[in-house]
């Protein structure tokens, strides 16, 4: 089951001007994250896309994911670099999860024709 919680944040040591303020948010998951929580997974990260211009995703309470998690965190980083957003991992990713992601060949040396800023979040895996 699917937990989850955000919060915006202020970019740490940046003073800015009040227009120029960057919305940056953190989204911190727990529990599994399978086909079964795909749509809510989803919904999550469209969601948030409208709070922060900078979201990074902490999955370190994150005990399972599927393949389905994977694609979903692939697609809304190629989504959010169309909309010149960033989206990233954030903390420790748990070991189990790293070890499903580099067997199913997600692990990248480079990032996708969309990722012009090295921030395909494969790439940290």
């Amino acid at each position: 089951m699917l937990g989850s919680s955000f919060k915006k944040e202020q970019p740490a040591g940046v003073m800015q001007n009040a227009g120029d303020l960057k919305n940056v948010g953190v989204l911190s998951l727990e529990g599994d994250i399978r086909i079964e929580d795909a749509a809510q997974f989803k919904d999550l990260l469209m969601r948030h896309m409208e709070d922060a211009d900078d979201l990074s995703i902490n999955i370190s309470n994150v005990t399972q994911v599927d393949l389905s998690c994977f694609q979903i965190i692939c697609s809304a980083h190629r989504f959010y670099s169309r909309m010149n957003k960033n989206l990233s991992l954030d903390g420790e990713i748990p070991e189990n999860i790293r070890t499903l992601a580099i067997k199913s060949g997600f692990k990248r040396h480079k990032g996708c024709a969309l990722d012009s800023g090295d921030t395909c979040i494969w790439m940290r895996i």
